[in-house]
């Protein structure tokens, strides 16, 4: 039952809830009135129609508050069964916090048949799923050291792309391509951070390469060293760390483990 209510309350409902883009008034350019866009019949070619049936914001709030009803139930069982510490009983605080603000949320979509108010809900429906589990929060809790003993390769990259994003607005400031794409040092950081990924490739350099061929070679250099080099560090770094990390956690269990044996027998 928990199972079901959770993957209701994570993916059913946000799935079947209609989107924001629908159900809304447009204005036709070619007529003088606005007309109703509906998603379910597709009046209009122009906007996609995945086929799923959506439901109205009033079913998806009632079906919200089931299942924010049933966690709280949850909780407040668990609360009574088992013995909590500090740390917990805090955790079940916010959670309930968070329960209470996303139900005031689905009252006010379900009052007002708007699903643009559902935001809130939407946020924290993940935030309160993964304070729920503990795995979950042991993974959170494994990725955020995992990073923070990789804090020193992703700084590295970081200033490798400052670097070049401050040359790049120095070497073509007075060129087309300084005006298009790095007019200024926030901009051409941006930039280069996505050409990191090969996202903008090669649209980024080509302004810059029909005005003058040998700067191309400014760009295979950042692209080369940081994709062939620096992420291939950033891979090896973050599996070494957590590999470390899961090792850790399995002797601990195992130490622990040892412990009470000793401790039943002895």
């Amino acid at each position: 039952m928990r199972f079901v209510v959770i993957v209701c309350y994570v993916l059913l409902v946000p799935l079947l809830s209609v989107p924001d883009w629908c159900h809304s008034y447009y204005k036709d350019s070619n007529a003088a009135e606005t007309f109703f866009v509906d998603c379910q019949a597709g009046s209009l070619s122009q906007y996609p129609v995945s086929g799923v049936i959506y439901v109205s914001s009033y079913f998806t709030g009632c079906v919200d508050i089931l299942c924010q009803s049933f966690i709280v139930y949850m909780q407040y069982t668990k609360y009574k069964q088992r013995h909590f510490d500090k740390h917990d009983k805090i955790r079940n605080i916010f959670i309930l916090f968070l329960l209470a603000t996303s139900f005031i949320n689905s009252i006010i979509v379900m009052s007002t048949n708007e699903r643009r108010g559902n935001y809130v809900t939407d946020f924290l429906r993940p935030v309160v799923v993964v304070l729920l589990f503990k795995t979950q929060r042991s993974n959170f809790t494994l990725i955020g050291q995992t990073l923070k003993d990789s804090a020193i390769t992703l700084i590295l990259i970081f200033a490798y792309v400052a670097y070049f994003a401050f040359f790049a607005t120095m070497l073509f400031y007075t060129t087309f391509e300084g005006v298009a794409v790095t007019q200024s040092t926030a901009a051409s950081y941006w930039q280069f951070l996505v050409l990191l990924t090969t996202e903008n490739y090669p649209d980024m350099f080509l302004i810059a390469y029909n005005a003058n061929w040998i700067s191309v070679l400014f760009f295979w250099v950042f692209i080369i060293f940081g994709i062939f080099y620096l992420l291939s560090i950033l891979l090896a770094t973050v599996f070494q760390n957590y590999k470390h990390r899961v090792e850790e956690i399995s002797r601990r269990k195992l130490e622990q483990r040892l412990t009470l044996i000793e401790m039943f027998y002895d």
